[in-house]
């Protein structure tokens, strides 16, 4: 299913927690990381499965779809309406959110601000609608020391997602050779406490 992809475990836990199409999904961070082959294969998964994907990222992409949408900006910074997603998913964006973390992107346009990851907290909570699911993955400590990537504890992350309005559905941790994956099943509340 997703031959060429690194991250296969994490896209398959991802999948295996969405709702059935047709319906409305938001990909934070679409695009390639360190040239890393694969990254795009959700998204493009998904539109193949009848999903109607927008996909958001810093970096531009070259593939397309039918069912496939593409904003070249920043979920920090984006003219994304409200309301309208019924899915949000985002593979190992949520903790260089604000870092200075985006390869392939020149240095005077990357961001880095020290609120960054609630500022992604909010704006997904903003673009879901009410009862929406978002499916969110981050490192966790212990990791590797980054001046790239937030140190998020488990229960860091999880407090996180509660205090922004999000109901925690299931959430697992995956431990590989060089860092521990946080995976986040989440569901919006009504109103946002933060």
């Amino acid at each position: 299913m997703f031959e060429s992809s690194q991250r296969p475990r994490e896209y398959l836990w991802a999948y295996s927690k969405l709702p059935k199409p047709p319906l409305k999904v938001l990909d934070i961070g679409c695009g390639r990381s360190n040239g890393e082959s694969g990254i795009e294969d959700f998204a493009k998964f998904l539109c193949e499965q009848g999903y109607d994907v927008t996909g958001i990222d810093i970096k531009p992409i070259s593939w397309r779809h039918e069912n496939f949408t593409f904003r070249h900006e920043s979920i920090t910074n984006n003219s994304l309406p409200s309301e309208t997603f019924d899915v949000v998913v985002s593979f190992q964006v949520w903790h260089h959110v604000g870092m200075g973390y985006q390869l392939g992107v020149p240095k005077e346009c990357q961001e880095r601000c020290a609120n960054g990851h609630i500022i992604f907290l909010n704006e997904v909570h903003r673009v879901l609608k009410t009862n929406g699911v978002a499916i969110i993955t981050t490192v966790i400590e212990p990791s590797l020391r980054r001046d790239d990537t937030r140190q998020f504890t488990r229960e860091t992350a999880h407090n996180l997602v509660v205090q922004k309005g999000f109901e925690v559905l299931h959430e697992e941790a995956i431990t590989t050779p060089n860092y521990t994956l946080f995976l986040l099943h989440l569901r919006k509340k009504e109103s946002n406490h933060g």
